[in-house]
């Protein structure tokens, strides 16, 4: 089996890292290493410093939940953000901002985040990621860039190759953005696509590879697009 070397949109190597290892690929932005996460937590907060560091916060990205319980007594600010990449930027922003010497800003894990704020425990690597099966003949599953399909929709944080048998090509795809997993997800749920004898399913990590959708993309003048042929359950 080949070993892949994806690059991944509008980057350089001066501006990211990838590691190239048989079946997979992993991208690292500026900022952003294996240990982030999408939460956020500050420490040491006094309310007249509350309102600053929140816009702070929000400067660096769509906020998906704040958790604000903990800031009277305590003086706790915990944020979640949807995208992975914000998340690097915020706590940056924060580490290096008039605050740094006053406030402790570290990133906290899904479990946690669950025992800080009493809510159920998340799974935030599933909600990024998707499972997808591709279905053809064996040398052009070998051919098809499947990454520049994904990559229409969102940025990859990573691509892992869980299986290849003859006709059939699994794949876990990580995006840094959670939206983008849901959305695709969502708007690719139970539409068949065909072209040149390739189909494929993709199902939220939630879910599991059992429970795809089955379809296949349609490229046209350089440009990657869905093409619906029909639907199933």
């Amino acid at each position: 089996m080949p070993s892949l070397s994806l690059v991944p949109p509008e980057s350089s190597s001066s501006q990211s890292s990838m590691l190239d290892v048989e079946g997979s690929t992993t991208v690292a932005p500026p900022g952003t290493d294996h240990q982030a996460t999408h939460h956020i937590c500050v420490g040491n907060l006094s309310i007249e410093n509350v309102q600053a560091v929140l816009r702070l916060l929000r400067s660096s990205g769509r906020i998906k939940t704040t958790y604000p319980d903990l800031l009277l007594g305590p003086g706790i600010l915990m944020v979640t953000f949807y995208d992975l990449r914000e998340a690097a930027v915020a706590l940056e922003s924060i580490n290096s901002s008039e605050y740094q010497e006053r406030v402790r800003a570290t990133y906290i894990s899904d479990v946690q985040l669950a025992t800080l704020s009493n809510t159920p425990p998340q799974d935030s690597r599933s909600a990024r990621t998707v499972i997808v099966t591709l279905c053809g003949a064996h040398d052009r599953l070998v051919e098809f860039n499947y990454k520049e399909v994904f990559d229409t929709w969102g940025a990859t944080r990573s691509m892992i190759e869980m299986g290849f048998s003859g006709s059939r090509r699994t794949f876990e795809v990580e995006f840094f953005d959670q939206r983008v997993a849901f959305r695709v997800t969502a708007e690719l749920h139970n539409h068949a696509y065909q072209l040149e004898g390739i189909s494929f399913h993709v199902c939220n990590a939630w879910l599991g590879p059992t429970r795809g959708n089955a379809f296949t993309p349609f490229n046209a003048s350089g440009a990657v697009h869905a093409r619906q042929t029909n639907s199933h359950h």
